[in-house]
């Protein structure tokens, strides 16, 4: 317990100490609920936090969950990101609360972390202010959530164009609307390109489909 606690603390003080990046990279809550996950399992998930009170954690190289961040946290490396389709001009974030109850919950801090091919961590994207309390915009995980811009002034352009870099993340959850149990996560979407739905959703879609078709004959 006291190595993971070490480590989200060394995390936290990494920001404030490695080298000026020329870069100023930040992240705006918008305040906007976006309507754009399709299930936990087709979602590019990044950070998952779960806890009663307070939730704090990281996902580090290689997808190594630190804190209260759950082993569904996965860090991405730019090549992985790239061939999904993400790029510098289209990456955004999405916030999923799923808190046990629909209860409301505060987002304290998050930020995307770099790290270079060696694991070696270059420069935080932060979120440029507190959240909340907010409520679930949808049940479930790796639904619909609250949307997180990225602001990008050169960091993520360099972190695409280098393939082996490593993409991570960091957050802090449950001040002063303390988190109930969770859990909540943090997805990547590729904002303006439209996602697939999941196999249940297309199903649905198919029988009422059929069942329109069938009133139709009916009508007639």
């Amino acid at each position: 317990m006291k190595k993971v606690t070490l480590a989200v603390l060394m995390i936290f003080m990494m920001m404030f100490v490695v080298a000026p990046n020329v870069h100023a990279d930040t992240l705006t809550w918008t305040n906007v609920t976006i309507d754009y996950g399709t299930g936990f399992g087709n979602v590019t998930n990044l950070l998952t936090l779960q806890n009663a009170g307070t939730e704090t954690g990281s996902v580090i190289p290689t997808s190594v969950a630190t804190g209260d961040a759950q082993n569904t946290s996965k860090t991405w490396t730019s090549a992985q990101l790239a061939a999904l389709g993400f790029n510098a001009a289209n990456l955004g974030i999405v916030w999923n609360v799923n808190q046990t109850g629909h209860t409301s919950v505060s987002l304290d801090q998050f930020s995307l972390d770099f790290y270079n091919g060696s694991g070696v961590l270059q420069a935080n994207a932060q979120l440029d202010m507190t959240a909340g309390p907010f409520t679930q915009a949808a049940v479930g995980t790796g639904t619909s959530g609250w949307l997180i811009n990225y602001n990008n002034t050169g960091l993520l352009t360099q972190f695409f164009a280098n393939p082996d870099w490593v993409l991570g993340g960091t957050g802090s959850a449950g001040t002063p609307a303390a988190s109930n149990d969770g859990p909540d996560n943090f997805f990547l979407i590729q904002l303006g390109v439209p996602q697939v739905p999941e196999p249940m959703s297309l199903l649905l879609l198919g029988l009422g489909l059929v069942g329109i078709a069938g009133i139709r004959r009916k009508m007639k």
